[in-house]
């Protein structure tokens, strides 16, 4: 696993605070909730991408598609 992942970074950034918006505002969170927790938001799912979702995804290429996208 590598530690700098500038697509888990950018993707994790993102939805840190987009899924909190999409699912709190409506349902009446204040707005500066947002800001609150996004530190730790943001962290979980940025490891939570690089330590599950992409070995899943990477072991799905090589059975489904038959090649290693990690090979060089």
């Amino acid at each position: 696993m590598r530690l700098w992942n500038p697509a888990a970074f950018f993707i994790s950034l993102m939805m840190s605070f987009i899924m909190a918006a999409i699912f709190g505002l409506p349902m009446g969170m204040p707005f500066e909730y947002l800001f609150y927790l996004w530190p730790v938001r943001w962290v979980t799912a940025y490891l939570l991408i690089n330590i599950i979702i992409y070995p899943i995804g990477f072991g799905l290429a090589k059975k489904v598609f038959g090649f290693d996208p990690m090979a060089q």
